[in-house]
């Protein structure tokens, strides 16, 4: 069917209804997705300022996933963000660490549902690195991990530091100028570069470590009960308040954060950095100590009150890059434990 339409001008147009049809649905598509992206945009402002929902995050994913939202489109709405709230330093940081902290009821669904593989994936996509910002407060740089995520920073300095999963590292930017200092919550192994000059201090929630070049680990995750550090070469020196205390190679150090004391003893420092090839190798640790630690690194809460096994220490040697379930029954073959996940998406553990 077509219609004539005439205007004042005498010239005569006709359209074909089929052809109008097309044209308005290409309309109310481009309608649609203007609506899609739009919301899409919103729920990408929320995660960025830390107010997102877990249906948000779930929603991120499945556009990042699918094609909707590429990795570039996040990045750029990301700056935007950037550009137009301009948070300061201090909310930045407080941001980075959220990333680095998400509640176990979002990530864990969204890491540990799915194979190890895509999980990893899903940990890259979600990890957020945020550049340098323009404010009247000093310039910081932020360097964070999603869980099951690591990855390795160069220093302005060429001082390396590799990132464990669900780790951030901060510095302002006149490192290097007058000192060398960043801050970290979480887990890094530190190459750095000599310069006796530039003192290099890593500061923590509870504790700070002074070095002039050298390489040592540092676990400091916020949610433990302890800071410990592992000295592979070079001298550190670990102090809290005004204690402190010097290490030399092939000692560690273990803070405990809520009696204040410190300990320092000799052992195989090398299993202080298998988690660089995706091991977690302990000599000897507690049970309550290891599933703080897979707490730490997963994202997934684990409730354990020890009764038989509270006093006694386990060798373990596991693979995280294996899902939670596969780590946990690797530890159920020396230890018998049963476990099971909650409503709230936390893993209750039962000794047998």
């Amino acid at each position: 069917m077509k219609y004539s339409f005439e205007n004042k001008g005498r010239v005569k147009v006709r359209l074909n209804v089929k052809y109008l049809y097309e044209i308005i649905k290409v309309i109310m598509s481009k309608d649609d997705r203007r609506i899609s992206d739009d919301r899409i945009k919103e729920k990408c402002f929320r995660y960025f300022r830390g107010e997102s929902t877990y249906e948000d995050e779930v929603s991120i994913r499945g556009s990042l996933s699918d094609g909707k939202l590429s990795m570039d489109d996040f990045r750029t709405m990301e700056k935007d963000w950037c550009d137009s709230e301009r948070p300061t330093a201090g909310q930045r940081m407080a941001y980075a660490r959220l990333t680095g902290k998400i509640k176990a009821r979002r990530w864990k669904r969204l890491l540990l549902r799915i194979s190890v593989p895509a999980a990893a994936a899903v940990a890259v996509i979600v990890a957020l690195f945020f550049n340098l910002f323009n404010d009247k407060e000093n310039l910081v740089s932020t360097f964070s991990t999603a869980y099951l995520e690591t990855r390795l920073v160069v220093l302005p300095d060429s001082s390396k530091v590799w990132l464990n999963s669900a780790t951030t590292l901060t510095y302002d930017s006149d490192f290097n100028k007058k000192g060398r200092e960043v801050t970290l919550s979480g887990e890094a192994f530190f190459d750095v570069s000599k310069n006796p000059a530039k003192p290099f201090i890593v500061r923590m929630d509870d504790a700070s470590i002074t070095v002039k070049g050298t390489s040592f680990n540092v676990s400091a995750y916020n949610g433990e009960n302890g800071i410990q550090a592992a000295l592979l070469t070079g001298q550190i020196q670990f102090q809290t308040g005004k204690d402190y205390i010097y290490l030399s190679p092939g000692e560690v150090i273990s803070y405990n954060r809520i009696d204040r004391s410190m300990s320092k003893s000799r052992r195989d420092v090398s299993q202080y950095r298998s988690w660089l090839d995706g091991k977690l190798d302990c000599e000897s640790v507690t049970l309550d100590w290891l599933f703080s630690r897979l707490t730490s690194l997963y994202g997934t809460r684990i409730h354990y009150n020890p009764v038989k096994y509270r006093n006694k220490t386990f060798r373990v040697i596991l693979d995280t890059r294996e899902s939670i379930d596969d780590v946990l029954g690797a530890v159920a073959v020396i230890v018998p434990i049963s476990w099971a996940w909650q409503d709230d998406s936390s893993i209750a553990i039962t000794e047998k």
